[in-house]
């Protein structure tokens, strides 16, 4: 991923470089992973959409070698920018050290009676109806997945979608 600076002059273009590659990462120097590479990871993608039609969505990856800290399946979520457009957008992003997610890795959980809280972020610039989904689940079917609503101090679960209003500019 690249992020441009605010300060850069839109549109902008990014030129990437054979030599740019770091060489030994993959043992017959492609650049995709090989399969043995790949890890199995447990997923957990949860959606957002609203009644203007605007969706996004964010995903929670579980593995035996990721951490609570950022790692390497953590990826930060950024800001896009639509030439003309200054809209807000419609947001849903993991927290992971005050920072957004759009991918965040966590270690397995331990069992069935292990709790794992992981911070969600919503950002509306539209006032509407919003409705949140858990659209991919690969866990046990012992686990449940909850989803607390700090405002209404509720809590929901999510075997069933949760629909809210939003405010105008709600985060």
């Amino acid at each position: 991923m690249v992020q441009l600076k605010a300060e850069a002059t839109r549109p902008a273009s990014v030129a990437f470089k054979g030599e740019m590659r770091v060489a030994g990462e993959n043992s017959d120097d492609s650049f995709l992973r090989t399969a043995r590479q790949q890890t199995k990871l447990q997923r957990l993608k949860l959606t957002i959409r609203s009644d203007q039609g605007e969706y996004d969505e964010t995903l929670i990856a579980l593995a035996q070698d990721a951490t609570v800290n950022s790692d390497r399946y953590d990826i930060q979520k950024l800001k896009g920018y639509v030439p003309g457009d200054d809209e807000p957008r419609l947001w849903l992003s993991s927290q992971l050290a005050g920072a957004d997610m759009i991918t965040q890795g966590l270690p397995l959980l331990a069992g069935s009676t292990e709790q794992l809280e992981i911070p969600l972020s919503v950002e509306a610039g539209n006032a509407g109806q919003l409705e949140v989904t858990l659209a991919e689940n690969s866990l046990s079917d012992q686990i449940n997945v909850y989803l607390r609503d700090k405002f209404s101090d509720e809590i929901h679960n999510l075997q069933k979608p949760y629909s809210y209003k939003s405010l105008e500019n709600h985060s």
